[in-house]
């Protein structure tokens, strides 16, 4: 049997070629995706300048919380993102402390020895760590954590470099090229912008694909790699992003203290105030060590004013237990929370 039936088309949709709008690529939406939080992080640095710059009790606040903010926000980078714990971040902040007050010491400016030592520990740092790759859950933690109290032994000894147990001092007479300042308004607008930096950073990550590689890395770095993300790659770059801004906040905070130790300088308290600032800000989040740090440092110094003899410790362990338990997720997670909840009873 045959068939005189002319055969029919099908209409096919119309192609259209992609066009390409110019000034949105990636190097022109990042000033606009980060000009905001730049501006207004700017203008409140100089407000705050302003306003507490006379005196000096809120001026040491606002440094000594600006300062966490940096040190947490770099942690954040390795262990919230990335889901490496690390329990031994006081090691790359004492060691640059350390450096940094040798070369000043010895005729160095500050503002010269300072990038020299954050790019030297960012190398030393990221090859110590690199080892400890393999290493899952909490054996990282642990290898990290021995760390600190390896460079404490080692600084008690080495006392041509370090000064042993009493330490090194910084130079006292005011100088602007060894970073020494009677007033306190300098410290306040370098650690700054120093602070506005790290956050910025995280704000970048967390927004571009290193950010979603991080984390894919922190679910399951097996299921990354076979998705085609490079782990050990990604691994690399937060560990020299968290352990340069950790060296900068340690070549800074010297200069405030105008003193370090092997006690002070890789103190135990150092790393699990990190840890503890970015989980209770917001583990992962761009924002997360600062809220912590803004809340939780101006709360410690307040209850250590008004509580003496230790009672302002039992307060703030008191502060930070209400805070897990009814914030598993953080301060940020917790307000994510609620303002889902707003939104569905108002649909």
């Amino acid at each position: 049997m045959t068939s005189n039936s002319v055969p029919t088309t099908v209409d096919e949709p119309p192609r259209t070629t992609p066009v390409t709008v110019p000034g949105v690529g990636w190097r022109d939406r990042l000033p606009v995706r980060l000009g905001t939080p730049l501006v207004a992080g700017l203008v409140l640095l100089a407000v705050l300048a302003l306003a507490v710059g006379p005196n000096a009790y809120l001026a040491g606040i606002v440094i000594e919380t600006l300062f966490w903010i940096t040190a947490a926000s770099a942690w954040n980078v390795l262990g919230g993102y990335t889901g490496m714990l690390s329990l031994g971040h006081a090691l790359f902040i004492g060691v640059s402390m350390y450096a940094v007050t040798y070369a000043v010491n010895h005729g160095w400016s500050w503002w010269a020895a300072t990038p020299l030592i954050v790019v030297a520990m960012t190398v030393i740092g990221t090859l110590l760590l690199f080892p400890g790759f393999r290493l899952r859950g909490p054996f990282f933690s642990l290898a990290t954590f021995a760390l600190p109290l390896i460079a404490t032994t080692l600084a008690v000894y080495a006392k041509g470099l370090t000064g042993g147990s009493q330490g090194e001092t910084w130079p006292v007479n005011p100088s602007g090229g060894q970073f020494v300042f009677v007033s306190r308004v300098p410290y306040l607008l370098v650690i700054g912008v120093i602070a506005l930096v790290s956050v910025l950073v995280s704000v970048f990550i967390d927004r571009r694909a290193i950010g979603r590689r991080m984390r894919a890395v922190a679910d399951d770095d097996v299921a990354a790699e076979a998705a085609g993300v490079p782990a050990t790659r990604t691994r690399l770059i937060a560990t020299a992003t968290s352990i340069a801004l950790s060296s900068l906040a340690g070549c800074f905070y010297v200069t405030y203290v105008a003193f370090v130790d092997p006690t002070s300088a890789f103190a135990l308290d150092v790393s699990l105030k990190v840890v503890l600032l970015a989980i209770l800000g917001g583990l992962g989040r761009s924002y997360g060590p600062l809220i912590g740090a803004i809340i939780l440092i101006p709360a410690d110094s307040w209850l250590a004013g008004a509580f003496p003899g230790g009672v302002h410790l039992l307060l703030y362990g008191a502060l930070l237990v209400v805070l897990v338990l009814f914030l598993p997720q953080g301060i940020l997670g917790g307000a994510s929370q609620l303002l889902v909840r707003l939104r569905r009873r108002r649909a």
